[in-house]
């Protein structure tokens, strides 16, 4: 069985996707030629050289002799026309010639029993359709005989234009995750951008479809490369309403991170920003001015949805502190580290000094984020430093 390709191209008006075909046999006085297309060819958009945008219907088609051992078939040539998809005017023909034709199918016969199969590449800028007539002659005979297949390329869906900007990371509100804003903005001419911004510095990042992508993006199909994060592609985009869902998967195929787009304008039901949980809210240390530094402390900082159930990993935070009593805390007594800058993760104090005078040191470590809505959380500490 021979896979083989042809590339066939007629220009016109408007893009097109592959949306019906027939099947169509032809006797002989033996048995039967048999040519069988399938009705969900598979769509791709085109850009031609001069930036102007179409659709590439690919088309299988297999030619089966069912016919008594000994028969064979020898393939003549083809000839394949366009047609207007409104008025059923003819816009093209084409012909195929039999050694072509040959190349084509693999072979310049077809025996009783076998099959042969030929993948057909058609493009046009407007609705149209196909008929391919196969003209063969039977083993022993004289007689010019046809088979013949249509379809239909219909335009595609309604394409996808406007805004949508990110609203959740794993039902997360952003900024989440490090994301502190994305936006896409898809275009009339079947591209698309993407902009954001990620990390503590805010630092930007932003991106767009190539000349020539090769991307289905309508309303009734979502096919695209995921640019945030360069994170591969986006095979697995669903649309709902005014809502866009990516999956983004880990080396394995486990879903990672599910990001969610709504349009811009649609004031989208979104859940309340998640709190953060912090396992004490407040220190205090003990120790003798000038003695032995106190044993460090820690708390431990989760963060979970507001109504208190379930936990989110991985969002962003950091720490900071500012003293009461105008000594420099950070410098002069106190040094605030975290095991890790993502939920859950530990943050611990620890007493730098007990080189100041005897008395009672007061600070404020605040836990932050911008993703919380209780942030910044703080957290009173207190140096109590005995004569």
């Amino acid at each position: 069985m021979v896979r083989t390709r042809i590339r066939l191209a007629l220009a016109g008006g408007l893009a097109a996707l592959a949306a019906a075909c027939g099947d169509s046999t032809a006797p002989t006085s033996h048995g039967q030629l048999e040519l069988s297309a399938t009705d969900a060819p598979t769509v791709h958009h085109h850009q031609y050289p001069d930036r102007s945008w179409g659709v590439q219907c690919t088309e299988p088609v297999t030619a089966q002799l069912r016919a008594d051992a000994g028969h064979s078939i020898t393939w003549l040539g083809a000839s394949f026309s366009w047609y207007d998809a409104a008025t059923d005017r003819l816009l093209l023909t084409r012909t195929v010639g039999a050694d072509s034709l040959a190349y084509y199918w693999g072979s310049s016969t077809l025996a009783a029993g076998q099959s042969q199969d030929l993948l057909w590449d058609f493009w046009n800028t407007e609705p149209f359709k196909i008929r391919m007539d196969f003209q063969y002659r039977e083993t022993g005979t004289q007689a010019l005989q046809t088979a013949t297949v249509n379809f239909t390329c219909a335009p595609p869906g309604k394409r996808m234009e406007g805004a949508y900007a990110l609203s959740t990371i794993n039902g997360v509100r952003v900024p989440a995750y490090g994301v502190n804003w994305d936006t896409l903005t898809f275009f009339p001419n079947l591209t698309y951008t993407t902009s954001g911004s990620l990390g503590d510095l805010g630092s930007h990042y932003g991106g767009t479809t190539g000349p020539d992508p090769y991307d289905v993006i309508s309303e009734s199909e979502l096919s695209m490369p995921i640019l945030i994060f360069g994170e591969g592609t986006g095979e697995s985009w669903t649309r709902s309403g005014t809502t866009l869902t990516y999956v983004q998967r880990d080396c394995c195929g486990r879903p990672s991170k599910t990001w969610r787009f709504d349009l811009v304008g649609s004031n989208p039901q979104l859940p309340p920003p998640p709190v953060l949980v912090p396992s004490a809210t407040s220190v205090t240390f003990t120790a003798q001015s000038g003695g032995p530094l106190p044993d460090v402390q820690t708390v431990q900082i989760t963060a979970s949805t507001a109504s208190g159930g379930q936990q989110i990993p991985n969002l962003s935070w950091t720490a900071t502190s500012a003293c009461n009593n105008g000594v420099g805390c950070m410098n002069d007594w106190m040094v605030v580290s975290l095991n890790a800058a993502q939920t859950p993760a530990t943050l611990q104090l620890k007493v730098y000094s007990t080189a100041l005078p005897a008395g009672t040191y007061k600070a404020t470590v605040f836990v932050t984020t911008n993703a919380a809505q209780n942030a910044p959380l703080p957290i009173a500490v207190t140096l109590t430093l005995t004569p």
